[in-house]
């Protein structure tokens, strides 16, 4: 399965994308869940259940909708 770097363009952390998971590149993982709230100073990994919320997430985040 292809992993791919996603970066967001507000905070500058890059993200690993692999399938329908989303992990930030360092630091241990507090959160696990579909809800998303990456945008204070914890870390998190994120399970999406279908590619359309995954792909929704990207959306959000190349536009800038923060949460």
């Amino acid at each position: 399965m292809k992993t791919a770097t996603y970066t967001d363009k507000h905070t500058g952390k890059e993200y690993r994308v692999n399938g329908t998971s989303v992990t930030q590149y360092s630091g241990v993982p507090v959160f696990h869940g579909r809800v998303l709230h990456l945008w204070g100073d914890k870390l998190a990994v994120v399970d999406f259940k279908t590619q359309d919320d995954l792909d929704g997430w990207l959306s959000m985040m190349h536009f800038g909708i923060r949460g």
